[in-house]
């Protein structure tokens, strides 16, 4: 499994989750919690990389009920 691939210039990063890397768990505290998680994973490849969250021109979410929208929204925000 690779979290991300680069293709010529542009770097494919493979869908995130909000798993803590150290112990290969689901963070607690809810969704809120986990988009922060897989966020701060996703801010992890890009700087292994050499990039940031400046360099990003797409981001899919995906959510198990739409009524945590506004939840995972805010957190993108940030």
């Amino acid at each position: 499994f690779s979290q991300a691939v680069l293709v010529d210039r542009t770097m494919y990063i493979a869908g995130q989750i909000g798993i803590e890397p150290s112990s290969g768990q689901l963070v607690s505290g809810g969704v809120k919690e986990e988009a922060k998680q897989a966020l701060k994973n996703m801010g992890e490849i890009l700087k292994a990389a050499g990039c940031d969250y400046c360099n990003v021109v797409k981001t899919t979410v995906l959510m198990a009920d739409v009524k945590d929208f506004n939840d995972i929204n805010d957190i993108y925000r940030q």
